[in-house]
């Protein structure tokens, strides 16, 4: 999305589920819908870092290399919006954009910020049920024109760093499950299934409920200090949707809030705009999806030849330090643990002539 950014992102499908006796139902008319929703929610838990209290972001190097990415892009194709089934429109609209942005930052990588690709909300269009649409054209034309709901700013995500937290699953497929759950229903397939509306309306609910609260609870979107709110610049820019004035806008984010803000005064904290990456090196991507070739080391013999080639009576001093971090996956596929490893060289090299040198 062009400014104002919109934080969130993208992706689109629909589920199955189980009818409860006596509410009204609908039928989701195609697998399609199904398949996608389930291939998103995948692909979300193997490179999205669940959030947390505090940064969580996206393994774009994983997420560039994955062959699977091509298959849900496809499904989201494929997939057809429900007709007459509001709730489930709605997640699966913002289960497409939020899917539509990762694909988008992928398919650029690497990408320093979402800004630095031209058209990148406006111009460039994605494929989606059936049809052709830029971010911001999914996003403020299609979703929000028809669901104008202010949690859906805090749902949706824009690829930067300042965006509200990207929670790694699909609205869709986790509300079919939150029905089925409450029903004592068998897990989803991919057959064609009919779902409870009112029960599947409320489960989405809960979900930007709470999107909602995990994001004005973070500190680097919400925070009090010195007697004043610091805010994201997003309840700047869609002040009008979050009630339009300063009191009414601090009022809705303490619906939301563990601690309630006591300040009536707000100013707004700067946008980070850098693509919001994993913090992980490399080298924490399996190798089979980044296919990296074995590193060919060259002799020892060829390692200073640099130094061989000061001339006479000059010197050469090195400082070289590493930083190094990696992190391992738990049984759940998440991130976890975190190791950090620094270390430093130092050397210095005087040539006597154009053969000899001393060195430390």
């Amino acid at each position: 999305m062009s400014m104002p950014c919109r934080p969130s992102s993208i992706l689109v499908g629909l589920l199955a589920l189980i009818a409860l006796t006596g509410l009204p139902q609908t039928t989701w008319s195609q697998s399609d819908d199904l398949r996608f929703v389930e291939a998103y929610d995948a692909l979300l838990q193997r490179y999205v870092e669940a959030p947390g209290p505090g940064y969580s972001g996206v393994d774009y190097v994983g997420l560039a290399a994955a062959p699977e990415r091509a298959q849900v892009r496809a499904l989201l194709e494929a997939a057809r919006l429900p007709e007459g089934f509001a709730s489930g429109e709605k997640a699966l609209l913002l289960d497409a954009y939020n899917f539509l942005v990762l694909d988008a930052v992928a398919e650029a990588w690497p990408l320093s910020s979402v800004r630095d690709d031209a058209g990148f909300f406006t111009e460039k269009r994605h494929r989606a049920f059936g049809e052709r649409y830029s971010l911001d054209g999914l996003e403020k034309q299609t979703l929000y024109k028809r669901y104008p709901d202010p949690r859906l700013h805090l749902a949706l995500v824009c690829g930067a760093v300042g965006c509200p937290p990207l929670w790694n699953r699909s609205y869709a497929l986790a509300a079919e499950q939150r029905v089925r759950d409450a029903a004592g229903a068998a897990p989803s397939s991919t057959a064609v299934a009919r779902l409870d509306e009112a029960a599947y309306a409320e489960a989405v609910d809960a979900l930007l409920d709470a999107a909602a609260r995990r994001a004005v609870n973070r500190s680097d979107l919400v925070r009090e200090d010195d007697g004043q709110a610091r805010l994201s610049r997003i309840f700047e820019w869609y002040a009008d949707d979050f009630g339009g004035s300063t009191a009414a806008v601090l009022d809705w984010i303490n619906r939301y809030r563990d601690n309630p803000l006591q300040a009536t005064r707000a100013a707004y904290l700067p946008y980070d705009w850098k693509v919001n990456q994993l913090r992980m090196p490399v080298e924490d991507v399996p190798g089979e999806l980044l296919e990296i070739p074995p590193i060919e080391r060259a002799p020892n013999s060829g390692r200073y030849v640099v130094s061989s080639t000061i001339p006479r009576g000059t010197a050469e001093i090195r400082l070289f330090n590493n930083l190094y971090s990696q992190r391992t996956r738990n049984a759940e596929g998440n991130f976890a643990d975190r190791s950090t490893f620094f270390t430093s060289q130092f050397s210095a090299l005087y040539a006597l002539n154009d053969r000899f040198m001393l060195g430390v």
